[in-house]
């Protein structure tokens, strides 16, 4: 079955292809295959299964040196699901450093950090999501995001409660 990418991360695979098979002895259609295959890994997160869509993210980041910044955001989203908040948080950090008005990266860092028990970060993270988003609450963020595994949702909402972050 063939899975639907949106057309421009392809398009960005193949434009980065050059570079990035140079640099990890990757083909140009390796490249593209792993950029398709990581757009699939949020789906597993959300499903419930965050482990089987972590291997698709690193593969595509292994074979190019110069992938998105939201592979990062989605490998971090997925070590949140599993309860692995010291590394979630690296990555995150990772994303907010290189897209600092990334409104998810510092959502789901707020979490973390609160889940983490890091609570002076969590509220920092918090400050940044308001500054983005002014309006925000849990209760209607909470009621977007399409987590199948309730479970994994309300360690998320706990840890937005742990940073402050307004019901």
């Amino acid at each position: 079955m063939r899975r639907l990418v949106p057309a421009g991360s392809v398009y960005y695979a193949r434009v980065r292809a050059g570079e990035g098979a140079a640099a990890r002895d990757a083909s140009p259609d390796e490249l593209v295959e792993a950029a398709r295959r990581a757009w699939a890994a949020p789906l597993s997160t959300s499903c419930g299964r965050p482990a089987e869509g972590m291997p698709l993210i690193e593969k595509a980041m292994r074979l190019d040196p110069h992938y998105p910044y939201i592979y990062r955001f989605w490998l971090g989203h997925a070590l949140q699901s599993l309860g692995r908040y010291d590394e979630a948080a690296t990555a995150l950090q990772r994303v907010v450093d290189l897209q600092p008005d990334f409104f998810g990266g510092h959502l789901h860092a707020a979490a973390v950090h609160g889940c983490a028990g890091d609570i002076d970060q969590a509220h920092r993270e918090a400050a940044e999501v308001l500054r983005l988003r002014p309006s925000f609450s849990i209760r209607r963020e909470a009621a977007k995001l399409p987590y199948r595994d309730g479970a994994i949702l309300q360690r998320v909402v706990d840890g937005w409660r742990q940073a402050g972050l307004p019901e």
